[in-house]
């Protein structure tokens, strides 16, 4: 008995009921003894440590007059057999998870490889001739991509970060609009492009911090891309000309209004005041749509791949016709519609790619900014400080950007400009001219109640429109097209009343 309570008190513990020790602190440790062998058991381990802090209602049964030591050593082995079969399971998890990691990067580089096998294969594409000489060269002939768009998923899974990551997209897939630039560590996300850097000389330069932002939907990037251009007219015109019929040139206002229309058209408009930065703005906007975003944006812009990418628009062209002629199947004529879309995003994303692009956008963009500010010199106010051209360059480039933004994603995409004199549509044109029939209220209600009694001054942006063969609900789908149809950007125009109904739209594609 002595030898017990020596036990006890070594152990830091008062006895209780017989052949149970606890520490009279309640601390994780207990002593046991067996009545069998008078020997203490003094028990502190992290097992049991662990078991008695976080399981309390269990440590009170150890203080019951009825626990034996053999059942009391029972719970704890299967506590300890517990809490193995939990970390095995653990182990388990985590390398389940890297073999499903290393399954989806082996399906990535496969689905990479594959591509690149295809696109080694492209075969010329045979073409109706057409009224551009160059229009030769081969194209890639790839059906994954068609494949993908008629099954409705995406052909290929691609890399990005965030939302379409720090410029490493690889993304060319049907339904996916992203670009590919993997030397680029930041994004403009709001075009899913490399991030717009200005290359302007201090003070003006400003940098454009867009990493985490969502890419802009169409009609808003579209919209405010419009209002810049609109913006930087109205800032630099020079509104106090007392004369500003005999600035403008018959070739200026020929290639303004068409050169099948007379440019008389456009004189009498002058006569109005504060009239001129509204046509300024029309007049950057169609320089700009032509050099940057219509269809044969390239072409214009003299790219060395120019006729590459001219035979798939009339590809696709001589599908639709063969489809409105009845000389292919519907699904056929989709199928084809599909494959054409498909080469077109891997041929713009190769030249995108290229090592050469961002010279060559840049170049480009100074050329013809320089060209447009010559032939609109009288009308510019003179800017020391070289603010009005960068600028002016800065919007070519986003309109290269744009524009390859388009052709990169699986859309056809239209684009037609207003001429002069012909008829006001509501349903497809936006009226500039607010206050024409008086207040904004009153020259609205004329328009809308009568509006073949106007005739179309001069347009300020194209009507633009999509044509979406990306997953959509069958409802939605265009029987012409096979695709969803949908008006991106109603055509911006100055109208003015009439007396006959004459005119015709331009087709940029």
């Amino acid at each position: 008995m002595a030898m017990a309570n020596r036990n006890a008190n070594f152990c830091g513990g008062e006895r209780t009921r017989g052949d149970l020790f606890v520490s009279s602190d309640l601390s994780p440790v207990a002593h046991i003894q067996d009545r069998s062998h008078g020997t203490p058991y003094c028990l502190q381990n992290a097992s049991t440590r662990n078991f008695f802090s976080e399981h309390e209602d269990i440590f009170n049964l150890l203080s019951a007059p009825w626990i034996r030591f053999n059942d009391f050593r029972k719970l704890l082995e299967e506590l300890g057999s517990t809490k193995h079969e939990l970390q095995v399971a653990q182990q388990k998890i985590e390398k389940l998870r890297g073999e499903l990691q290393g399954l989806k990067q082996q399906a990535r580089d496969e689905s990479k490889m594959a591509q690149s096998r295809v696109s080694r294969r492209g075969n010329p594409v045979s073409t109706p001739s057409t009224t551009r000489s160059a229009r030769s060269g081969s194209v890639l002939n790839s059906n994954v991509n068609a494949i993908a768009l008629i099954a409705q998923r995406p052909a290929t899974q691609a890399t990005r970060a965030p939302q379409q990551t720090a410029a490493t997209t690889t993304r060319t897939i049907p339904g996916s609009s992203t670009p590919s630039n993997a030397s680029n560590a930041r994004r403009h996300k709001r075009t899913e492009t490399p991030e717009q850097i200005s290359f302007r000389l201090p003070p003006f330069s400003q940098p454009i911090l867009t990493e985490g932002m969502p890419p802009q939907e169409d009609r808003g990037l579209l919209n405010d891309y419009f209002d810049e251009i609109k913006k930087w007219a109205y800032r630099w015109t020079i509104t106090d000309i007392t004369d500003q019929t005999a600035l403008l040139s018959d070739e200026i206002l020929a290639e303004f209004t068409d050169k099948q229309r007379q440019p008389e058209i456009l004189r009498d408009i002058l006569k109005e005041n504060g009239i001129l930065p509204a046509l300024v703005t029309g007049m950057v906007t169609l320089q700009i749509v032509k050099n940057t975003l219509c269809e044969h944006f390239l072409y214009n812009s003299g790219h060395a791949r120019a006729a590459e990418c001219d035979e798939l628009f009339d590809r696709y062209a001589e599908i639709v016709q063969l489809e409105k002629n009845h000389a292919i199947d519907p699904k056929e004529a989709l199928f084809e519609k599909c494959q054409v879309i498909g080469q077109q995003q891997y041929l713009y994303k190769a030249i995108k790619d290229g090592p050469d692009h961002k010279r060559w956008r840049d170049d480009m963009a100074q050329k013809r900014s320089n060209e447009l500010t010559i032939k609109l010199s009288n009308f510019l106010h003179i800017d020391p400080g070289a603010e009005r051209d960068h600028t002016l360059q800065e919007l070519f480039i986003k309109g290269y950007r744009i524009g390859f933004r388009f052709r990169m994603s699986p859309c056809k995409w239209k684009m037609r400009w207003p001429s002069p004199g012909i008829d006001f549509k509501p349903r497809k044109m936006i009226n500039e001219s607010k206050t024409l029939c008086g207040t904004p209220i009153e020259t609205y209600n004329m328009l809308m109640s009568n509006p073949r009694t106007f005739k179309i001054l001069f347009g300020m942006s194209p009507r633009v429109t999509k044509i979406d063969f990306t997953n959509r609900p069958a409802a939605a789908f265009d029987s012409h097209t096979g695709g969803r149809k949908e008006v991106v950007h109603n055509a911006i125009v100055n109208v003015a009343r009439k007396s006959s109904h004459v005119g015709a739209e331009r087709d940029f594609a």
